[in-house]
């Protein structure tokens, strides 16, 4: 079985593929810092700073 293109929390692929083997999955980071500042791999949102508890405020287009 393949799945491609799901960007899902760890507990979002247990409940809905819980056959799957995520031992051969590729882990990559929710956020990834770009020119305009964080964005997120999820949503496509960018914010503009990561606030000091490790949090971010997303602001979607």
């Amino acid at each position: 079985m393949e799945i491609t293109g799901q960007h899902l929390l760890l507990s979002e692929w247990q409940t809905f593929y819980p056959q799957v083997d995520l031992k051969c999955t590729e882990k990559e980071p929710a956020m990834i810092e770009v020119k305009e500042g964080w964005l997120c791999q999820r949503c496509g949102g960018v914010s503009q700073e990561k606030l000091p508890a490790g949090f971010f405020i997303v602001q979607t287009v």
